[in-house]
């Protein structure tokens, strides 16, 4: 089977490319920007294909799904936000599957895009979720316990960073002083994306830090390139909570990966965050929130690092992303032709002049 793996983010596609490799052949193409000469690039990989994956559910899909002839079969994986804006501009009778991330996403595609559910002609749906590298997220053999909450994430305002600084500040006045709490505010992605409004949130967020007169309780951290090959790891290693504040998620995969490195997590009610994390990590008002951190806090540190152990296990037995990529492999072969042989090979990272896939 020969596989185009096609993305504007190539943030969550690398476990599914090593998974594919392993028995097909796998070229990739980043697109920069819509323009001809990515198009043209495209449109070939898609002819020398037998199936194309498409990351996101928007630009280049949507373009792509309009093609009056379709050069391969299609699937689709729907992750994040793009489900409330591009996906009413895809063609889905051009789509031969989807892949969403959760069930709410699901859910939510469908409120969106309702033929989804009605039209006879529409694709069929599979829920895999990402999962998260276990083997790049690993526990310290003793980890270290120093009040230390993170919150890992885009700096943008459904998020929810300024709310979590608030409730920091509220935990603050909550708890004895030998409680030395100090939070962590990671950035998850590059500065170019939403670059503007990611500067304005964060400037935003450092007011508010001043205004509390907290600046020495409170770290923000730039985006690592790293993060998925030892620096989250690292990052996570003295740390004890981590906190997921946001308004929408649609699996919210950083949480997971403190989990796999032992941290406690304590999760907004974000609508699915109850199929994806146990009920007791869940909460709904702030009162709620700081109750778990006081009681995280109050603990020993055998207890401590036995419940870290079990939280790195939950990981491990629902959300190994090799087991799910495996799955993605399954989806692509059922959509390509069974009979298709299977070599494995690389393909150049990057792509910067018009190429001749072949057949």
């Amino acid at each position: 089977m020969k596989v185009a793996l096609i993305t504007s983010n190539w943030n969550f596609l690398p476990p599914v490319k090593t998974a594919l490799e392993l028995t097909h052949e796998v070229k990739h193409y980043i697109p920069s920007n819509v323009t001809a000469l990515n198009y043209a690039n495209m449109i070939n990989l898609m002819n020398w294909a037998d199936v194309a994956f498409f990351d996101f559910a928007q630009s280049p899909l949507v373009e792509m799904s309009h093609l009056a002839v379709k050069p391969c079969k299609i699937v689709v994986r729907v992750l994040g936000i793009e489900v409330f804006h591009t996906v009413k501009m895809i063609n889905w009778s051009n789509v031969d599957h989807v892949i969403c991330i959760s069930e709410h996403q699901k859910e939510r595609l469908f409120e969106q895009v309702p033929q989804l559910t009605t039209d006879t002609a529409m694709p069929p749906i599979a829920v895999v979720p990402l999962g998260v590298n276990i083997d790049a997220f690993t526990m310290p053999e003793e980890k270290e316990f120093n009040y230390n909450i993170c919150q890992v994430g885009n700096m943008l305002p459904h998020k929810r960073h300024y709310e979590t600084i608030q409730l920091f500040a509220e935990l603050i006045d909550h708890s004895p002083p030998f409680h030395s709490w100090h939070l962590h505010i990671h950035h998850a992605t590059p500065g170019s994306w939403r670059q503007e409004q990611q500067k304005e949130y964060t400037i935003f967020c450092n007011d508010l830090v001043t205004a509390l007169d907290i600046d020495d309780r409170v770290t923000f951290y730039p985006y690592d390139t790293q993060w998925q090959h030892g620096g989250g790891t690292e990052f996570f290693a003295d740390k004890d909570i981590i906190i997921s504040n946001s308004m929408m998620e649609g699996y919210h995969k950083t949480p997971l990966e403190g989990m796999a490195c032992g941290l406690y997590p304590v999760v907004n009610c974000w609508r699915g965050s109850d199929t994806i994390y146990p009920p007791q990590f869940i909460f709904e008002l702030f009162s709620q929130a700081i109750e778990k951190l006081k009681w995280w806090a109050h603990l020993g540190d055998v207890a401590k690092q036995s419940y870290a152990q079990a939280h790195r296990n939950f990981v491990v037995k629902n959300h190994n992303e090799q087991v799910h990529a495996l799955r993605i492999r399954d989806i692509l072969e059922e959509v390509a032709s069974p009979s298709i042989p299977t070599i494995s090979t690389k393909f150049p990272e990057e792509v910067t002049e018009v190429i001749d896939f072949g057949r």
